[in-house]
């Protein structure tokens, strides 16, 4: 992605891109080529790196939701120390059914369904404080 911040854009004659490693093959990529020295890598930080993007970004309600049901689901999301808005019942509409779209069109609807719903109600008993039965 293209790297609006402001700092950069000041000193930028070439263009400069912002990357992105979430996995180790994605690291050693850039780790590659930092050493073949035709990138050079330079750690902003995650906040600077959706700022970087717009402020949109990070005022989007809908990421929290999406964030829930990744880990519902039991996929790997990074933990960013983000002072995320707190989504409205649209969000979590929205989210509901673009999960339930995910899950029907893949091949092991049945096992995310079972574990959604039961994330669900440990979401929700706990945020009630109440105790799993």
């Amino acid at each position: 992605m293209d790297a609006w911040l402001p700092e950069i854009r000041a000193k930028d004659t070439v263009g400069t891109s912002l990357l992105v490693a979430n996995t180790p093959v994605g690291k050693q990529y850039i780790s590659l080529g930092e050493s073949k020295e035709t990138v050079t890598v330079e750690n902003i930080g995650y906040e600077k790196l959706l700022s970087s993007q717009g402020k949109e970004r990070l005022e989007n309600k809908d990421l929290p939701v999406f964030i829930f049901f990744r880990k519902a689901v039991h996929k790997k999301i990074p933990e960013y120390d983000l002072n995320l808005p707190k989504p409205t019942i649209h969000n979590w509409i929205r989210g509901i059914i673009i999960q339930f779209n995910v899950i029907i069109s893949g091949s092991k609807w049945p096992y995310w369904l079972v574990s959604l719903v039961s994330s669900f109600q440990r979401y929700s008993l706990k945020a009630l404080g109440l105790k799993s039965f």
